[in-house]
């Protein structure tokens, strides 16, 4: 390894977790430069996913211990919070208004980055629920490989086919899932898989890693990969996380790792998508009606896009 790459890989316990990684940044001989870009992974640090779960959610049994959705709950601190449903979605960002001009994914599809299976029953559960009204054959999944079953990344996987799936509801989604190997991420299998069969023509991938810890090496991979879709027309879209500028660091904590973002999002040819906040405390029934639709369990007024904005407000069902 030394030889081969000028790097030497150790044992590190992170979180009480433990991995194994390159000491160093890896570099190749310069006579290889024209065609290596980089080396993509010499490690066993799984790209994390950019979700955060609310309401019931059991960390101990990973399941919602209610099956039914909350549309407003308490967030403490004598606090509203309102779950975000499709419709709630296209009111606040004026969806609605390109749904009426026929802008709803007509003849697009959108591949999903994942590294789980999902229960392809749930989307549609879904969709269904909120009134939405999708092509019978609109989920497709795609194994790249051997089947990684369904693990602890299903609930990032289900945000993510059945959000873009809300907001596009005539588009088709090929969600494509690839096993983690012992040095390669399956999410970096799911993306190059997309890329490299020009799969869709919009990608969406919810995962990230800051850029100090994937490194000169790992920032490159990403940077060459995303290049090479928008030079095909793919479009890609990445979750920035909640951690802004300082990635390195846990959220609810102080940041000591300096300017560091989500390195998977950081390059020219990606769309890195984040929260947004509104400033609707104790201004409920300015931007929200006390009911929800019985048929869409919208809850959002129509007006909400167009009055002022600042308070954080989830982007994502509770």
């Amino acid at each position: 390894m030394q030889a081969a790459f000028h790097t030497s890989i150790h044992k590190y316990l992170v979180n009480g977790e433990q991995h194994w990684a390159n000491a160093s940044d890896p570099s190749i001989p310069e006579a290889l430069a024209p065609a290596v870009a980089g080396i993509e992974s010499l490690n066993s640090f799984p790209r994390k996913a950019m979700n955060k779960f609310l309401g019931t959610y059991s960390e101990e049994t990973k399941q919602m211990t209610s099956t039914q959705p909350s549309y407003t709950f308490s967030c403490g601190n004598g606090q509203t919070c309102y779950g975000i449903v499709p419709y709630d979605f296209a009111a606040i960002y004026d969806v609605q208004a390109l749904w009426n001009a026929g802008i709803n994914g007509t003849g697009q599809t959108i591949a999903i980055v994942g590294r789980t299976n999902i229960n392809q029953s749930d989307p549609n559960t879904f969709w269904s629920l909120f009134g939405l009204s999708v092509p019978a054959n609109k989920l497709t999944v795609t194994l790249n490989g051997p089947d990684p079953g369904i693990n602890g990344d299903e609930g990032e996987a289900d945000i993510d086919v059945q959000w873009s799936g809300a907001v596009a509801p005539q588009a088709l989604i090929n969600f494509v899932t690839s096993q983690s190997t012992n040095t390669t991420d399956g999410v970096d299998l799911s993306a190059i898989y997309i890329v490299e069969n020009n799969l869709a023509s919009v990608m969406s991938e919810s995962y990230g890693a800051c850029e100090l810890g994937i490194g000169t090496s790992g920032n490159q991979f990403y940077y060459s990969m995303w290049g090479q879709a928008a030079a095909q027309g793919i479009s890609v879209f990445v979750s920035s996380g909640d951690n802004m500028s300082a990635g390195c660091d846990d959220p609810n904590g102080p940041a000591n790792f300096g300017l560091n973002v989500n390195g998977l999002a950081s390059t020219p040819f990606n769309a890195a998508v984040g929260g947004t906040d509104f400033n609707q405390y104790n201004k409920w029934s300015s931007y929200w009606n006390s009911s929800n639709s019985t048929t869409t369990h919208q809850s959002a007024k129509d007006t909400f896009q167009r009055l002022p904005g600042m308070i954080r407000a989830p982007t994502r069902s509770p």
